[in-house]
């Protein structure tokens, strides 16, 4: 008598965030920079130090972000972290934390604001990813609240959800009216056709990149060679995303276009505020 059937639902302990305890330094993280805030990120002893040295208008002018993150629909997950802030005794920081969409409206997913002391706190933030698979997905530390040193470690994000999944996306065939891409058209009268291509999108999106290489013959990256993401620390380059996307357009017989060195929003703050000769 009175026998429950209940379905057994997995533990969340599948970790699928890269470099979360910052071993292999920078790899797989990004920082973000805009409206004049200005960041300095630094690994030592495998612990992301995070200095804003000016603040922007939001509190995401500045962010630490990991991306290529796969959430699946109606499966439990959990962002944990360590972090504590260069405050004095008895002061906080905030800082937010976020799992969300990249593009185009930002949606969060699951995360929130925590107070940071001088002292060094585990934080967790469970949910159950309700909206549709999401296989672009990234986790995001909104920095820009304050002026000051933020460190972050051990950064995980759990979930019970089994590997691979299903995006759902169908092959691309041109939308053209006549049948014909517009890189055809393009390379018969001789002359180049691009887009420019954000990072975040070109590296998870499939379907994004099957229009790219059957309408263009012409590669620009939107973000990936300006100099705040190509070196945020002078000396240390991160060629990940660039190589990628130059791999891209040689392997589709694309011209490359590199964009842009020196732009107003995204300069490191090493070069914007260093004593040069």
């Amino acid at each position: 008598n009175n026998v429950l059937l209940q379905e057994s639902i997995p533990a969340a302990d599948r970790d699928i965030a890269q470099n979360g305890s910052f071993e292999n330094g920078l790899a797989n993280w990004t920082f973000f920079t805009q409206n004049d805030a200005l960041l300095s990120p630094e690994v030592a002893n495998e612990e992301m130090r995070l200095s804003v040295t000016q603040l922007g208008q939001n509190s995401f002018d500045a962010m630490l972000w990991q991306v290529n993150l796969p959430v699946v629909n109606d499966y439990q997950y959990i962002l944990q972290f360590d972090a504590r802030a260069d405050v004095a005794d008895g002061e906080t920081r905030e800082l937010f934390a976020k799992v969300g969409k990249q593009t185009p409206n930002y949606d969060t997913y699951g995360g929130g604001a925590v107070d940071l002391t001088n002292q060094m706190q585990s934080f967790a933030f469970d949910f159950t990813m309700n909206a549709p698979t999401d296989g672009c997905s990234r986790i995001e530390f909104h920095l820009a609240q304050a002026v000051g040193d933020i460190y972050i470690d051990n950064v995980k994000l759990l979930t019970n959800a089994p590997e691979g999944f299903d995006t759902g996306v169908e092959d691309y065939e041109t939308a053209s009216i006549i049948g014909r891409p517009l890189r055809e058209l393009a390379e018969e009268r001789d002359f180049y056709i691009g887009t420019a291509n954000e990072t975040t999108t070109f590296a998870c999106n499939s379907l994004h990149n099957d229009v790219l290489m059957t309408e263009f013959n012409s590669f620009t990256p939107s973000n990936a060679m300006k100099m705040g993401p190509l070196v945020p620390i002078r000396g240390q380059y991160q060629w990940a995303d660039a190589d990628a996307m130059v791999d891209f357009a040689e392997t589709n017989g694309m011209a490359f276009h590199g964009h842009a060195l020196v732009w107003h929003t995204q300069m490191p703050s090493w070069a914007e505020n260093g004593d040069f000769d």
